[in-house]
């Protein structure tokens, strides 16, 4: 599933992003997943949502109107379209898709999309650009 240089790929994404500072509908935490994912594959997730939402309160309802639910229910449905297998977060390895729980833009804990970078942390898009996070925080992830 995964193309040949997918390694390089994904390093030059990270290296892209990393002073990219969250966006809503450019550099979210599931764009930047879906981004991930397209790098190391060839084929692109987020293809649905690309250009029909530039705030939280839009991407929500599309989340909703995708997958009648919010981001772990999108992940689940495009992961499973994808044929990308759901696997505990100690056995992620970089470039698969994890989801966590982490202190986000919109204050407190909460739930989020990242991707495990090369350096064996969570990769995801914050205020000033890509935040990364222990694997501890991961709650699932999926085999790229």
């Amino acid at each position: 599933m995964r193309l040949e240089g997918w390694e390089k790929k994904l390093e030059e994404l990270i290296r892209e992003r990393s002073n990219s500072p969250f966006n809503y509908g450019s550099i979210d935490c599931c764009l930047f997943a879906c981004d991930a994912v397209e790098a190391i594959t060839g084929r692109d997730p987020g293809e649905w949502f690309r250009g029909k939402y530039k705030s939280q309160k839009e991407a929500y309802r599309l989340l909703k109107e995708f997958a009648d639910g919010e981001i772990l229910e999108t992940a689940e449905k495009i992961t499973s379209a994808l044929g990308m297998p759901e696997i505990h977060p100690n056995f992620a390895q970089r470039g698969d898709v994890v989801y966590c729980k982490i202190e986000t833009l919109r204050l407190g804990l909460n739930y989020t999309l990242g991707i495990l970078s090369i350096n064996g942390q969570i990769a995801v898009p914050g205020k000033n650009g890509l935040e990364f996070y222990p694997l501890e925080r991961g709650i699932k992830a999926w085999k790229v």
